[in-house]
């Protein structure tokens, strides 16, 4: 199993707040990564949602408000997290 505690990969950081640079920098990082796992071990991974974000393929997205008019990105901090459970850029 591969885990991430970081929201470099993200469109919105963990906080909700866009940081599309820092997405389109890392999130090919790390797909491709998880290709060369893939590669390696043989196998063809699985990308599970979690908590607090979803994954399209080896891509992963941010999730967002539901029911709200203007969709907005999550803060997981608003669900009692600090952010030592996070890494950032």
């Amino acid at each position: 199993m591969v885990q991430t505690r970081c929201d470099a990969w993200l469109p919105f950081d963990l906080r909700g707040r866009p940081q599309r640079a820092v997405s389109d920098t890392n999130a090919p990082r790390l797909r491709a990564a998880l290709e060369e796992i893939e590669d390696a071990l043989g196998i063809k991974g699985q990308a599970n949602k979690g908590k607090y974000s979803r994954c399209e393929g080896y891509t992963v997205v941010n999730l967002f408000e539901v029911g709200e008019e203007d969709e907005e990105p999550i803060d997981v901090f608003d669900y009692g997290l600090d952010e030592s459970w996070f890494v950032t850029p």
